[in-house]
């Protein structure tokens, strides 16, 4: 399996499952925040995760590739609001991989119970906004509400330069040549309007550059796809939903907001100028005004 890659209101926003083990040490504090990290494990895996701020739960899930750092830019307005929890999903970042079955749907389930909730926020994008879709479908009484930036959604069959692209790279990194392929994923064209902002450039490059592979050489095998998928159930989705694209990401994933936002019964779309596919790092911003503005009418704290 080639997983996941990184009526209908529209707006425009301008430029400018099992008993787990919970682990947990307070890292830093400050006005606002306490900052808990640690990891959770789950059917074998030991998951990263860290916490900030206090409220209604809302879990933040990273692109392929990348890790829970990739939302640095949303920690501090989000928690001033919310329980912001970030996660390193099997084999990315600081989680284990675990050659078993799995899916990441339920590796979210399982943090839900070591947390003790019962109801979240989701916030994901490309592979993470996957997630957090099959969770929504799975688990739907513990979906408060969806926040997605859609990239390759399962079953959306993607042209064949992407699979190329995507190969390229795998192989790079599987011949041991890590930077060359690191090189190819910010030329791939999802990413190069976020290689053309050295700040986010140098971001995306130092969260890769400790990645591990692994995730991407063994566990397409392992994976457990959520049959039928995602993109044929779409109106089974019951949660207030947000779908956000930026309008200089590939004409594939735009064309993937537009059908999410008219099949999700009720969803919104918001679409961010200036930015490419990595719209929350891109235009954070305006990312986190979307973000929240459409939490506060979904959160019963409001």
């Amino acid at each position: 399996m080639l997983r996941p890659f990184l009526g209908v209101r529209v707006r425009s926003v301008v430029r400018g499952l099992r008993s787990s083990r919970l682990a947990s040490t307070i890292s830093r504090c400050d006005n606002y925040r306490v900052t808990k990290q640690g990891h959770v494990e789950i059917e074998g895996a030991k998951l990263f995760y860290e916490e900030d701020g206090t409220g209604e739960p809302l879990i933040l899930i990273h692109a392929n590739i990348l890790d829970h750092r990739m939302w640095d830019l949303q920690v501090e307005p989000f928690a001033r609001r919310y329980r912001v929890i970030r996660v390193d999903e099997r084999g990315y970042g600081r989680s284990e991989w675990h050659p078993g079955p799995y899916s990441d749907h339920s590796d979210l389930f399982g943090l839900l119970r070591s947390f003790g909730l019962d109801e979240v926020h989701l916030v994901g994008l490309s592979m993470g906004a996957n997630a957090a879709l099959e969770f929504a479908l799975m688990y739907p009484v513990a979906t408060k509400s969806l926040v997605v930036v859609p990239g390759g959604i399962a079953g959306h069959q993607l042209p064949e330069w992407f699979d190329r692209g995507f190969d390229g790279f795998v192989s790079a990194a599987r011949d041991g040549d890590f930077g060359r392929a690191i090189d190819l994923v910010m030329d791939f064209p999802p990413m190069r309007p976020a290689g053309r902002i050295p700040s986010v450039r140098s971001a995306l490059r130092s969260i890769m550059e400790e990645y591990s592979w692994v995730s991407l050489f063994e566990d397409y095998g392992k994976y457990v796809e959520l049959q039928p998928p995602v993109y044929e159930r779409l109106e089974e989705i019951s949660c207030p939903t947000l779908i956000i694209s930026g309008d200089l990401d590939i004409e594939e994933f735009r064309e993937e907001a537009e059908v999410l936002a008219r099949r999700v019964p009720g969803a919104d779309l918001v679409r961010i100028g200036g930015a490419g596919h990595m719209v929350n790092m891109e235009r954070p911003a305006e990312f986190n005004t979307a973000v929240l503005t459409f939490l506060a009418r979904t959160s019963s704290q409001a």
